[in-house]
């Protein structure tokens, strides 16, 4: 008994660190439609939305913590100056099947 404890255990903590189970686990807390929600309303927040050359999920899984799970979003758009910025990186971060904040 207390062997199979021992290797439910240490398979358990094994899961844990494993950045597959993480993802999928930080897929499963987010809405079917996140990829959409993230790429229009990281376009609605740009300070000139219709100057975006580039707007696309990237391939980074999606990483859950006590606040949220959160996405990235790569996107060039024009900035105040009138410039583009070149491709930034921008998470988004959900809570509860919406998105709660984004940091560039």
């Amino acid at each position: 008994m207390i062997i199979l404890s021992m290797i439910t255990t240490s398979m358990l903590t094994s899961c844990a660190d494993d950045p597959q189970m993480q993802a999928a686990s930080a897929a499963r807390n987010l809405p079917a439609n996140y990829k959409s929600m993230a790429l229009a309303y990281v376009k609605a927040h740009l300070k000139d939305p219709a100057s975006c050359t580039y707007l696309q999920m990237d391939n980074y899984p999606p990483r859950s913590n006590g606040s949220g799970t959160a996405v990235l979003v790569l996107a060039n758009a024009k900035n105040s100056f009138g410039g583009y910025t070149g491709i930034k990186p921008i998470l988004v971060m959900f809570k509860d099947g919406q998105i709660v904040d984004s940091v560039e």
